[in-house]
């Protein structure tokens, strides 16, 4: 089943679903942007071409937070959302490039991931290491 939103967000009880591409990248870079120390001088990139040069996104200790990423950030090795409660939804698949997910301490959590593709990632990755 195809579908055209990439995220859905639901922070503190305010539910915000979006169909439009853009407008969802956009609610999760303002959405990481808010939750971390860092500011970056790339905030006019087009939010689909920011997340995908992410290469980690760091959202751990926000509260009340539902995430779906239906299609691969190519670029993202680490994803942080580590001591998040009362997370209703996580959901991640075709992404071929994720090394590390933290989610320790995550309370109340439904977390899909695609095992199988992160499996056949890493065992590339091992092979042309020993190449």
């Amino acid at each position: 089943m195809q579908s055209s939103s990439l995220t859905t967000f639901n922070a503190q009880h305010n539910t915000i679903k979006d169909t439009s591409v853009l407008t969802s990248l956009s609610k999760l870079k303002e959405l990481f942007l808010s939750r971390n120390e860092d500011r970056y001088d790339d905030i006019d990139l087009n939010p689909l071409q920011y997340l995908c040069q992410l290469t980690k996104l760091h959202i751990a200790y926000c509260g009340a937070f539902n995430i779906e990423i239906l299609k691969p950030l190519t670029s993202l090795e680490e994803l942080d959302i580590s001591g998040c409660t009362n997370m209703g939804t996580y959901r991640l698949e075709n992404q071929q490039k994720l090394i590390v997910l933290n989610l320790s301490n995550i309370k109340d959590s439904n977390v899909k991931f695609d095992f199988l593709k992160q499996f056949e990632f890493l065992k590339e990755l091992i092979q042309q290491q020993r190449d």
